[in-house]
């Protein structure tokens, strides 16, 4: 089956309340609102009818290959699949089978470094807690299944990130604990040296969760810490010794809702940013919040529907002054998936709905971009929820 003009599928293996918006105090005449996205390849499923998959993850590397991981099967114990998209040769989602050798896996997340090589993490289910296990891809496609990364066998990590920075570090984090527990543990490794420890510390004893990786920005890890009744966000960073990590609070960030926990992404300025949902005018809907002196995190509304709750926002920059959206919309009708744009703090462009049927279960869609402003979204429906187990594609040019 043909799917995409340029590309084929290549298988291997509420707080609430009112928000203040800056924007307002703009003048009009001087502001051009962005245009609106194109569609380039319209929504497709990349999976065969009959087959269940969870929790995609999309990555795109330096030289504009396309990866898909997600989890296979409805029920445990799930494994891992790949898909790709290449323009020579067709295909869909093919089990790793070194993932069917261990326990179930869940949260795979995946990163191409500058030589093409392809780092996978997720966490795997081994004697009652899940673990957090590692493999590597070459650039001349060979798997090296590096196992298990986790050194506390006697607790659930779960939420396992990779990212790799400018140098060719591959940095891993993941939340580590039980109950009202959970620590923040980071890994790190290149060609001379590598290392595991838990960057929380003493700041171990209640809730630190989801953590998030930056390693090219002042914030190599940034997560969620719950103190008293709300959450702030912290991040650990490279002590001026150079011999430990510090936790510290990012600065201008003071205005971010971090009890709603933001996605964050990098923003175009190379530092960060955060996208979330909140009850605005009797609607959830989708804001965006910048760090820098002049927004401090403040949310704008991102999202330009008219009706409906929106659930599940994932962003990522373009380019010098685009941010891309994209969420899932739910009303009366079931679920669609919408995207957006977002230039510079404040300028909010039309969103505007993939076309397809609306679904009851679709789940957060996921993005990455290529060198040619070419955002990719894959999302799914989820079969736990009544919905069809299916992995959807989307390529949409800003």
């Amino acid at each position: 089956m043909r799917l995409l003009p340029f590309f084929r599928l290549r298988g291997k293996c509420t707080v609430l309340g009112l928000i203040l918006l800056p924007a307002l105090s703009l003048p009009i005449a001087t502001q051009t609102l962005p245009a609106a996205p194109v569609i380039v390849v319209p929504p497709v499923v990349l999976n065969a009818p009959g087959a269940f998959y969870r929790n995609p993850f999309v990555c795109t590397s330096p030289d504009g290959a396309v990866a898909i991981v997600a989890e296979e099967g409805k029920t445990a114990p799930r494994r891992l699949a790949l898909a790709e998209l290449s323009a020579l040769e067709p295909g869909g989602f093919s089990v790793l089978e070194f993932s069917a050798k261990g326990g179930d896996c869940a949260n795979p997340a995946a990163a191409y470094d500058a030589s093409g090589t392809l780092h996978l993490v997720w966490s795997e289910r081994r004697a009652g807690c899940f673990a957090v296990r590692y493999a590597r891809r070459s650039p001349q496609r060979e798997w090296h299944d590096e196992g298990i990364v986790s050194v506390t066998p006697e607790v659930d990590c779960e939420f396992p990130q990779v990212a790799c920075d400018r140098s060719g570090r591959v940095w891993m984090a993941w939340q580590a604990g039980r109950a009202t527990r959970y620590s923040i543990w980071l890994a790190w490794r290149d060609g001379v040296s590598s290392g595991v420890l838990d960057v929380t510390g003493a700041r171990g004893d209640h809730h630190n969760l989801y953590p998030q990786l930056f390693p090219d920005t002042p914030y190599p890890v940034v997560w969620y810490e719950e103190v008293g009744n709300s959450f702030q966000l912290r991040a650990a960073v490279v002590s001026a010794s150079a011999a430990r990590f510090d936790v510290v609070t990012p600065l201008e960030f003071e205005r971010l809702d971090a009890n709603q926990m933001p996605w964050l992404f990098q923003a175009p300025s190379g530092m960060l940013a955060g996208v979330w949902t909140d009850l605005i005018a009797n609607r959830v809907r989708v804001l965006a919040g910048f760090q820098g002196p002049a927004t401090r995190g403040e949310g704008v509304v991102a999202d330009t529907t008219d009706a409906g709750d929106a659930v599940s926002p994932g962003a990522v920059s373009v380019g010098e002054d685009t941010v891309a959206l994209a969420w899932t919309l739910r009303d009366s009708g079931g679920a669609s998936v919408w995207v957006g744009t977002l230039r510079g703090p404040w300028q909010v462009g039309a969103s505007l709905a993939l076309p397809l049927p609306a679904d009851s279960a679709f789940s957060r869609p996921r993005l990455a971009v290529t060198a040619d402003r070419l955002v990719h979204c894959v999302w799914y429906s989820d079969a736990l929820r009544g919905g069809t187990g299916s992995v959807h594609y989307a390529a949409v040019r800003y």
